[in-house]
């Protein structure tokens, strides 16, 4: 189904990816999440006016393939009526996109130790901070995250897996 919902949106997005416990191999799953950055059309002006991908999801609801739930700039929760799940669909940026994707594979509870700071028991550098789905360092200059990779890189923890991403297994590169 995710990977249906994937190709359906392709069409409205620059990149999109599955997240979440599909992406982690989880063998049951209650949602998918799908993270995405949408293609933008600009006016005569050349300004920002709204994304193709709105169009694709509007074809999709009015196609009944799917219910909107939510709807907002940065997320957007859908029902996909045949499965009767939930899609979770996160609008980032591309300058976002790794720290986002990382934080959207979760689990929640790894999600969060991404985020929290060494002092506290969590896998960010201390001083480093996120907002904005952008990360931070200790002088408040922007470390490019184009990719998940980076985020980890950044943060000098090794690379792990999505499957093997469980809170008991965190480790750090020195």
């Amino acid at each position: 189904v995710a990977f249906a919902i994937r190709e359906a949106l392709q069409p409205g997005c620059e990149r999109i990816e599955i997240a979440g416990s599909v992406r982690r191999k989880r063998p049951e799953v209650g949602d998918i999440e799908i993270v995405c950055v949408a293609k933008v059309i600009n006016d005569l002006l050349g300004q920002p006016c709204g994304t193709v991908l709105d169009s694709v999801l509007g074809k999709l609801v009015d196609d009944g393939r799917l219910k909107a739930l939510k709807g907002g700039p940065r997320f957007k929760q859908f029902m996909i009526v045949k499965a009767r799940c939930s899609l979770d669909l996160f609008m980032v940026r591309p300058e976002t996109w790794g720290v986002q994707f990382a934080l959207r594979t979760g689990p929640a509870e790894f999600s969060k130790l991404l985020v929290m700071d060494r002092s506290r028991g969590g896998m960010l550098r201390n001083g480093w901070g996120v907002a904005d789905g952008l990360l931070w360092n200790e002088q408040g200059e922007l470390v490019p995250t184009l990719e998940e990779v980076d985020f980890f890189r950044a943060n000098g923890v090794k690379w792990i897996e999505p499957e093997q991403r469980m809170v008991k297994i965190v480790t750090r590169s020195t």
